[in-house]
């Protein structure tokens, strides 16, 4: 029997949203010694974490989830008064599970500004979709990284015909700050989604459209937003 592990490109040469892209990148996770316990959830990971703890606002738990996501997702919190401030909120925060559960997007921005003069949507989103997806079996939280803030405009305008850049800049760094901002980039992923299954007939969850997008273009980070401007470019020219 022969095996096709080569990945489906679309015709701008960049990946396709396919379940065939979604499993085999989802393998590729599984032997990399750098994420394999992460997305395996081995014992100490963020992933087992929220598992054992549930959701939770007892201080000492929180604190291991915090330090432990952030380390292995290097969501740049800053240690020592940055890790206390945000399980200080977290702790805080009224209804929390109730909010979870309904996709509240103001979470994400009240986690997010829990360091005075930083605003870490990277930390916030993930915090949320984890314990979303690991506790509550829930997909209604996307994870913001640069990377995805980097790639999201050509699948935006491959799509949906949408502009998010900036001659070679993506709006989402900035855009992600603002009062709406994480909404905005929520939705803007599920139309890309709901876009890409009329194309490919595959239903992608937020978590495989994160993981295949950032895997696949984690690499390039010196040339990923040039490379996308150039994709875009031949698209506008056909």
């Amino acid at each position: 029997m022969a095996y096709d592990f080569t990945l489906d490109m679309d015709r701008y040469g960049m990946l396709s949203l396919t379940e065939k892209n979604v499993k085999l990148i989802n393998s590729m996770l599984l032997i990399d010694s750098r994420y394999r316990d992460a997305f395996r959830g081995v014992e100490g990971s963020a992933q087992q974490l929220f598992k054992t703890y549930g959701i939770t606002q007892e201080r000492y738990s929180v604190t291991e989830i915090v330090v432990t996501l952030n380390e292995e997702n290097a969501t740049h919190l800053p240690v020592g008064d940055g890790i206390r401030l945000t399980v200080d909120t977290i702790c805080k925060i009224d209804d929390l599970e109730g909010r979870l559960k309904s996709g509240d997007a103001g979470l994400v921005d009240e986690i997010a500004r829990a360091v005075p003069g930083r605003y870490n949507a990277s930390f916030a989103s993930k915090y949320c979709t984890f314990a979303s997806q690991y506790v509550l079996d829930k997909d209604n939280f996307v994870i913001y990284d640069s990377v995805i803030a980097d790639v999201i405009p050509y699948y935006a305008y491959y799509y949906l015909q949408e502009n998010y850049l900036r001659r070679t800049r993506s709006v989402w760094p900035e855009k992600i700050k603002s009062q709406d901002g994480y909404d905005d980039y929520r939705k803007l992923i599920k139309r890309i989604i709901a876009a890409a299954k009329e194309d490919t007939g595959y239903d992608l969850s937020c978590a495989e459209f994160d993981g295949a997008l950032w895997y696949y273009y984690k690499g390039n980070n010196k040339t990923r937003i040039e490379m996308i401007a150039e994709k875009m470019r031949g698209i506008k020219g056909e």
